[in-house]
């Protein structure tokens, strides 16, 4: 399947130079949960966070009825940070919240901390106030 989308990964912030934390985000098409990618996806982008950006700290969120995305962020060592209901649809629906902190990225295994090259991290960086 080279070349076709089967999902995106993405992490908003909001006063980042002071806070150091973000939260992420994931899509990936049903026909591909299962096999890993979802995984990967959210480790590459922690990897960018705490070793390319200096967070220390990344969010994350997901419905209680998305059990595929509640296992890839507990595999991961997320911490539960509560819950809440939120209307979905006309109706109200559980939402749970996670936290990793830096120092449970640090201590994760190998298979955990990507060996990738990052690039445009510095351009980032500044773009976001903390680099240079």
């Amino acid at each position: 399947h080279q070349g076709v989308l089967v999902g995106l990964q993405g992490a908003s912030t909001h006063d980042y130079p002071v806070l150091r934390e973000a939260e992420t985000g994931s899509w990936l098409g049903r026909q591909y949960q299962g096999r890993g990618i979802g995984t990967r996806m959210r480790v590459l982008m922690l990897h960018l966070l705490f070793d390319g950006l200096g967070a220390q700290s990344a969010t994350t969120s997901a419905f209680e009825d998305n059990p595929a995305s509640l296992a890839v962020t507990r595999t991961l060592g997320y911490a539960d940070d509560g819950t809440q209901l939120q209307v979905r649809e006309g109706v109200p629906a559980r939402h749970h919240r996670f936290r990793m902190d830096r120092a449970v990225w640090e201590a994760r295994p190998g298979r955990f901390r990507p060996d990738v090259a990052m690039s445009g991290v510095e351009e980032l960086a500044v773009f976001l106030g903390v680099g240079d």
